[in-house]
């Protein structure tokens, strides 16, 4: 990696730092946090009762349970129970209520979408019908992600429970090479959410390769904080001695505060980044071009410049009476 590459890489997480502060994203992803909150369990629950409606499937609870706790550092206990009683208020998830429900969890949606606006420095937003659409259609992205990491991780499971010897006793059994699989696929997962975000719902032109690349960034660390949360939580916290029984709200709302930097952060990475090239881009040009000047002055002048290095005083004053016409 070249120097200029690395001045190019330092400039950009400085100028993202700067930004995201001066943007102020850190309140922006508490206000993500909220709603996310809020609209989390109206979401899951329609998803439930439209996973059913369509698949037929009575354990369609489970199965929407097992892919969300594969994104949130909960126990599946605590998202069947808060599901539990969140469908006993509504009542039978008919058509109305699961528009409802929709309609409750678009909230997070639209606050992303302002969010990520904010983080490219947008101000002009796109007709009411057109961000209500692109609200929507995050929700519909979100199912379908949902809906591939339950297919992936029911493979996975048809897999490892199958006594096949091709795949052998220590993939069977939980080795590395599983574990890394599992990993890697919730990153892929991720990494498509976070893409579909940087590039589609900003109000404005955004590259698919830095839009891939922000995206990889997010993937990555969101999976290295989901585990280093959950092990954080499992060993050190004290949500439920200060906070009681609402501890592990406090923790959700925790995790999604810092899921919701990380998309933020990572955004502004990926908006300052042709600022930064386009700037490094004009002083190189700049560089290059006093450099050609100096080099046309004359031969002899040209010749002396670019062994100016090694110029002795002597050589220095030799080279200033040459530019008077003295020589």
């Amino acid at each position: 990696m070249t120097a200029r590459r690395l001045l190019t890489v330092a400039d950009v997480i400085k100028g993202a730092v700067n930004e995201f502060l001066a943007d102020n994203c850190p309140h922006l992803a508490g206000a993500i946090s909220y709603y996310l909150l809020l609209s989390l369990f109206p979401l899951v629950l329609a998803a439930i009762s439209i996973f059913g409606l369509i698949m037929k499937d009575p354990s369609a609870a489970a199965k929407v349970t097992e892919a969300v706790t594969d994104f949130l550092p909960v126990s599946a206990d605590f998202v069947e129970g808060t599901i539990l009683a969140v469908s006993r208020s509504w009542g039978a998830a008919g058509i109305i209520a699961t528009i409802g429900l929709i309609w409750a969890g678009m909230t997070v949606f639209n606050a992303t979408r302002k969010s990520l606006n904010t983080a490219w420095g947008i101000k002009q937003p796109r007709p009411f019908f057109h961000e209500r659409s692109m609200e929507f259609l995050m929700m519909i992205g979100f199912g379908a992600l949902m809906l591939m990491s339950l297919g992936l991780t029911t493979a996975f499971k048809i897999i490892r429970e199958a006594s096949l010897p091709v795949f052998g006793e220590r993939l069977m059994d939980g080795s590395l090479l599983w574990h890394s699989a599992v990993i890697a696929t919730s990153v892929f997962i991720a990494f498509l959410g976070f893409l579909f975000l940087y590039k589609l719902v900003p109000n404005t032109k955004v590259y698919w390769r830095h839009a891939a690349v922000g995206a990889l960034a997010a993937a990555v660390l969101f999976e290295i904080v989901k585990n280093l949360f959950v092990w954080f939580v499992g060993n050190f916290a004290t949500y439920n001695i200060v906070y009681g029984s609402v501890g592990v709200i406090i923790a959700l709302m925790t995790w999604a505060y810092i899921s919701a930097v990380i998309l933020l952060f990572c955004a502004k990475l990926i908006s300052i980044y042709p600022r930064v090239r386009s700037a490094l881009a004009t002083e190189a040009l700049a560089e290059e071009t006093t450099k050609e000047k100096l080099l046309r002055l004359t031969p002899s002048a040209s010749m002396i410049f670019v062994n100016m290095s090694s110029l002795t005083s002597g050589g220095v004053g030799a080279l200033r009476r040459l530019m008077l016409g003295k020589g």
